[in-house]
Order: structure tokens, then C-alpha cells, then sequence
């Protein structure tokens, strides 16, 4: 039986951030701080998912990754739900110039959707996903300041290129206004 995991895992490894906010009150993220964060968000879904498991950060503490899918199949297509759930606890990692460490408050939760028509060698033909990541971190700098970094972010598509779904995913994360694309997690 072929598992829909890996799916789940691409899409967010396939896309970036590009925002617009200049604007950085006191114990706030920067942009490119919130990136590194995504960065470290999705690295930790990518190596816990389909492990169910601890992962350890970058730089010291680690992540529990929980996961649970209901993948169908019929002839040619496929549908899949899956729910992924990212707990931090004491996870530092790197972020522009400083250490972040990191805890869920109320923890990463990863969503989705999808079905998808395959061809005969496995390429996606068509199909239709949604993806979300909803939750919050907590996050403290080595200099004492802290915050709680509220995500959510979506992701809908139903066209495809090389059987990867084309889109952005869009929302919040950080206080700051993301459209995300994959030019910025994979310059």
C-alpha cells in the first residue's frame, strides 16, 4: 500500500515566505527571523513525519512529532486527510545573529487535504489539495525577550507542475502577513 505522507511533507517543503512588513515593534520577530522560523517549523514536520517520533532541534532541546493519516485508493486516484502535530519543547535554533528557544503554546498543528489522479508512471494528472499550519510558539532570545509567535497559514491548489501542487501559502505567522512562495525556502 503506498502511503500519503510524503505528499504531506512536500508541499510545505516546496514553498518559501515573501512578505511585505517593515515594521518591528519591541519583542517582535523580524521577517527574516519569522523565515528561519518556518524554516525550522517545517525541517522538524519533514524528519518526524511517518516516524511519530522525537526530533532534535538544531541547536540543543527537541520537537515530538505525532502524525496520523487515512489514505484511500481507487484505481488511479487517491485521497488523503492528515493531521500532524509538532510539540517544541526547549528547542533552540538559530535565527538571524541569535538563538531562539522555542515551546508549544498551544503547539504546530499541520492539516490537509488532498486527492489526486496519477497516470500510469505515478505523475500527478490532476487533483486538488488544501493544507493549513495552525498553532502558536513561544519563542525567548538569549537577551530575555519573549513572545508567542501565532500561526496560520493556507495553502489551496488544484493545479500541478511535476506533480507538485502550485500555489502560496497565505495568512499570518508572527504578527507579519505572509504570501509564501518557494523562491525564499529555496533560493
Amino acid at each position: 500500500m503506498r502511503s500519503c505522507a510524503p505528499l504531506f511533507v512536500l508541499v510545505p517543503l516546496a514553498t518559501g515566505v515573501a512578505s511585505c512588513n517593515s515594521t518591528k515593534p519591541a519583542n517582535t520577530l523580524t521577517e527574516p527571523e519569522t523565515v528561519a522560523l518556518l524554516h525550522e517549523i517545517v525541517r522538524l514536520f519533514d524528519d518526524g513525519i511517518g516516524r511519530s517520533s522525537a526530533v532534535d532541534c538544531t541547536v540543543g532541546g527537541e520537537a515530538t512529532v505525532t502524525a496520523t493519516f487515512d489514505d484511500n485508493f481507487e484505481g488511479d486516484s487517491t485521497w488523503s486527510k492528515g493531521d500532524v502535530t509538532l510539540v517544541l519543547t526547549d528547542c533552540e535554533t538559530d535565527v538571524v545573529n541569535d538563538t531562539l528557544t522555542l515551546n508549544g503554546k498551544p503547539n504546530v498543528q499541520y492539516t490537509g487535504d488532498y486527492w489526486v489522479v496519477l497516470d500510469d508512471d505515478s505523475e500527478v494528472v490532476k487533483g486538488e489539495v488544501k493544507f493549513m499550519f495552525e498553532g502558536a510558539v513561544t519563542w525567548l532570545r538569549r537577551n530575555g525577550d519573549s513572545d508567542t509567535c501565532s500561526v496560520d497559514l493556507t495553502f489551496e491548489s488544484t493545479e500541478f507542475e511535476d506533480g507538485i501542487p502550485k500555489g502560496d501559502f497565505r495568512g499570518r505567522m508572527c504578527g507579519l502577513d505572509l504570501v509564501i512562495g518557494p523562491e525564499e525556502l529555496f533560493p
